[in-house]
């Protein structure tokens, strides 16, 4: 009976190793506030992305001061996705799934009656942010103030709204309509129930044309820097999937599913997601020595789960080869009588 509780005992433990490992990163624009209600104190959201179970996403009615830290003078609660996790366009409320919430350290929220605001993010810890990912307030100042351009942010004008807009589009059509304040139901009393209905994320249109002038080149030992054109077409690209590997090999990626970032390259592999306009990327960690590397660049559209990958035709691809470990050439040595004050040897570096 012990051992079978041993074992037991392990099986969770590692289930909880396998669920924080599988966590999803959500980006700005991957999810939605889409309803709050200070008489009940109650909120609801929607994800644009597949969450895996275990995903960790912060509430708080604490407004932000311009850095990413949140202070701990208003409350603060856990979403933990469950067993199983969250399909993208699913509808989270905090009544009716409160069993997937936990109150941390500064305890329950607390919405003002006469006006409040409600802050989503990721974080390492509790108050400590890596990505914002919505705000929603009666006023701005019931929100705060961001750090570098966050903007994602709706005002509301009232302390209670619902929104009420369509349901149906791409991730980024589907959050400029949510924060548009018009298609909202608002009020100084109650606007519940919220709506569980789900969402319908559609795909974006495939950008029209693949990026030109593709190439890489290594610019030492350790690292290698891949420049191209965006070449816009009617469809221009939202931004460009990079995939990086040592055997040339590539699968394509699939539209809807959104690709996240991998630049350590200790195991051969890695990609990346560079913004339209950029036009260059540099490698830098965990390239090994005199090793060749390949490049395979997608131009897409669209966020979330709307990604679309252009894939079709020949998409670019390029190589480069890191240089080898730098040669050291003794070119002098000195050993004169007098070896206390004169003893040294040269060392050119080629």
């Amino acid at each position: 009976m012990k051992q079978l509780f041993l074992l037991f005992s392990l099986l969770l433990m590692l289930a909880g190793s396998l669920s924080l490992k599988g966590q999803t990163s959500l980006s700005d624009g991957e999810l939605a506030i889409i309803g709050i209600d200070a008489s009940a104190e109650d909120f609801s959201f929607i994800t644009f992305v597949d969450l895996a179970a275990g995903t960790e996403i912060y509430f708080t009615d604490e407004e932000a001061n311009g850095t990413y830290t949140i202070g701990g003078g208003e409350g603060t609660e856990l979403y933990t996705a469950p067993l199983g996790g969250v399909s993208a366009g699913t509808v989270i409320s905090f009544g009716i799934n409160s069993v997937n919430f936990t109150t941390t350290l500064d305890g329950s929220i607390t919405l003002a009656n006469g006006g409040d605001g409600l802050l989503a993010y990721q974080g390492g810890s509790l108050g400590e942010v890596t990505t914002f990912l919505h705000a929603v307030g009666e006023s701005a100042a019931f929100i705060g103030t961001f750090p570098d351009g966050f903007s994602n942010t709706l005002i509301l004008g009232q302390a209670n709204g619902t929104y009420n807009g369509t349901r149906a589009g791409t991730a980024m059509a589907l959050m400029s309509s949510i924060n548009n304040s018009a298609n909202w139901t608002l009020s100084s009393s109650s606007v519940l129930p919220f709506s569980t209905s789900a969402f319908t994320i559609n795909l974006a249109t495939e950008p029209s044309n693949h990026p030109t002038l593709f190439n890489a080149i290594a610019n030492s030992n350790s690292q290698i820097t891949i420049t191209w054109a965006d070449n816009d077409g009617a469809i221009a690209a939202t931004g460009f999937f990079v995939m990086i590997n040592t055997s040339g090999t590539f699968t394509d990626p699939v539209d809807g599913v959104v690709q996240m970032g991998d630049v350590d390259l200790s195991d051969d592999i890695g990609q990346v997601k560079v913004a339209h306009g950029t036009g260059s990327y540099s490698w830098n960690t965990g390239l090994k020595v005199s090793t060749i590397y390949y490049f395979k660049v997608y131009a897409y559209a669209g966020v979330a789960s709307s990604v679309n990958y252009k894939t079709d035709a020949t998409v670019p691809t390029a190589s480069a080869t890191t240089d080898a470990h730098p040669k050291l050439m003794i070119t002098e040595v000195a050993d004169p009588s007098n070896n206390i004050t004169a003893r040294f040897v040269e060392i050119y570096n080629y």
